[in-house]
């Protein structure tokens, strides 16, 4: 019996040694993990422009009458559109109106009603000699490839016609950015 107690113990230990030395089994999976970023702009205007673009009084035959913010403190317009910081892309700015400038029955023709963007506040590229007439169709205006955290700037001119009757005219100004590279 003292020999089968001592077999037992000596297999015992041995099966003890070969599990500490070969372990449990194991098996593994794997998979992929992937995630798609969207493209993601937004855009907002400045103060004065959220106002909109005022052109106070004018008189009857004059031309490039300055809108209020065109050159506002050290001769900059305090009127633009910003590209906002957690885009990941940049943006194009398109511009169109709604109608002609209206009072009434009358109105002042959109070929007189001009504007021109820029990423400097002021300088060449703003002055009326460079400006395209508004549209009621979306187009592209000032700069393009405009990047997360940068400014387009605006300035707008208005020719009021010889013999205009007398009267506060308005119309919409509708922006819109898109991604660099797309159309309006």
């Amino acid at each position: 019996m003292k020999n089968e107690i001592m077999f037992g113990v000596f297999m015992a230990g041995l099966i003890a040694i070969m599990l500490a030395t070969t372990g449990l089994s194991q098996t593994t999976q794997d998979t992929v993990s992937n995630v798609t970023i969207n493209n993601y702009f937004a855009i907002a205007m400045s103060d004065n422009l959220t106002e909109g673009i005022l052109f106070g009084s004018a008189n009857p035959n004059t031309n490039n009458n300055n809108a209020s913010h065109n050159y506002d403190g050290a001769g900059d317009t305090s009127m633009w559109l910003v590209v906002s910081s957690d885009s990941n892309v940049n943006v194009d700015f398109c511009i169109k109106d709604d109608a002609n400038l209206t009072y009434t029955s009358y109105n002042i023709p959109n070929t007189g009603y001009t504007y021109s963007g820029n990423v400097s506040s002021s300088g060449t590229n703003l002055v009326s000699g460079s400006s395209i007439g508004i549209t009621t169709s979306f187009i592209k205006f000032g700069s393009i490839d405009i990047a997360p955290s940068s400014n387009e700037f605006l300035r707008a001119w208005l020719d009021v016609p010889s013999g205009q009757n007398t009267g506060t005219y308005a119309n919409n100004i509708n922006f819109k950015g898109i991604q660099t590279g797309g159309s309006c």
